[in-house]
């Protein structure tokens, strides 16, 4: 894996450089001409580029202005940097055996609240990384090849910054297909299209297909509770409400789960008895069903038992 991260890192790099040459040293009259029938001129073009780079030198200005405090942010960040590294090794070495001693010393009558609440909250946190990744991995790939097969310049390229923006909820793989869509101009206007209609059925099948049922079911969400805690999540908190939107969602039914069980228990008599299920056998399905069970240690029956 490393070796592969590495080559298509070098490789990356030499089209970042070989991109920039290009950008600098194009003819972009044939593009014009392809923006033309849409209304908008070659003067027009220029204007926006002029005010753009008005504001690219007018932000490097008040970055220089403002050195020290950007500095003590690089510092800042560095510093945070290495602190979630240090944490990360602690609890790669002593995590499991805090996990164990929280089993095993909880009390009786919690013991089995504490279990499933342990294994539901690894599975739900953990299933969410994994499920998120498979989908950056899964867009690099559709948008690398799929540029390769288009004919589109700086394919490999293309691929890796869809990788990274596939992490940028909903938004990521519109940034990466406009980005597409206009180095695919410079080819033709047919190849644009077909890039376009291209993306517009990979948003189709990673939003409504594999994202929800990928990410849902990798923390134990219905694809529905899935979409609908994404928009939640999008509308009340931003970008960052709809990325921590499903395991925030997966947690809280874990919680749910857990409550409705207990209650169950402690009040037999609202239900009936054909229908009730204990929360010792709800704990000991969904621990059988969480990815961790082969490697966590459980405390034994006797000890379980309350």
């Amino acid at each position: 894996m490393g070796s592969l991260i590495y080559l298509i890192a070098i490789s990356a790099i030499e089209q970042v450089n070989s991109a920039v040459t290009y950008f600098s040293t194009h003819d972009w009259t044939s593009f014009l001409n392809i923006l033309a029938p849409f209304g908008i001129s070659q003067q027009q073009v220029q204007i926006q580029l002029h005010t753009v780079q008005d504001q690219v030198l007018a932000q490097a200005k008040d970055a220089a202005s403002s050195a020290v405090p950007l500095l003590a942010g690089i510092f800042d960040s560095l510093l945070n940097i290495i602190l979630v590294a240090v944490l990360s090794i602690y609890f790669l070495i002593d995590g499991e055996r805090m996990v164990r001693w929280l089993r095993h010393n909880a009390p009786q009558r919690f013991q089995n609240q504490t279990i499933l609440t342990l294994d539901t909250v690894n599975r739900v946190v953990g299933g969410y990384i994994r499920g998120q990744l498979f989908l950056c991995v899964l867009i690099g790939i559709l948008v690398g090849v799929g540029m390769t097969l288009l004919h589109v310049p700086y394919a490999l390229l293309l691929g890796v910054l869809a990788f990274f923006l596939e992490f940028v909820p909903i938004l990521g793989t519109l940034i990466s297909g406009a980005i597409c869509v206009l180095l695919a101009l410079t080819q033709g206007w047919l190849i644009g299209v077909i890039v376009l209609a291209y993306f517009i059925g990979v948003h189709i099948f990673e939003g409504d297909i594999v994202g929800p049922r990928v990410v849902g079911k990798a923390i134990g969400l219905h694809p529905i509770v899935s979409i609908a805690a994404l928009i939640a999540g999008s509308e009340l908190f931003g970008v960052w409400g709809a990325l921590f939107a499903s395991p925030v969602a997966g947690v809280l039914q874990a919680f749910l789960i857990v409550f409705w069980l207990g209650w169950q228990k402690r009040h037999p008599k609202e239900f009936q008895s054909s229908n009730v299920q204990t929360l010792d056998t709800a704990a000991e399905q969904l621990i059988e069903q969480s990815p961790l069970a082969g490697n966590t240690e459980h405390p034994q029956a006797g000890e379980t038992q309350s």
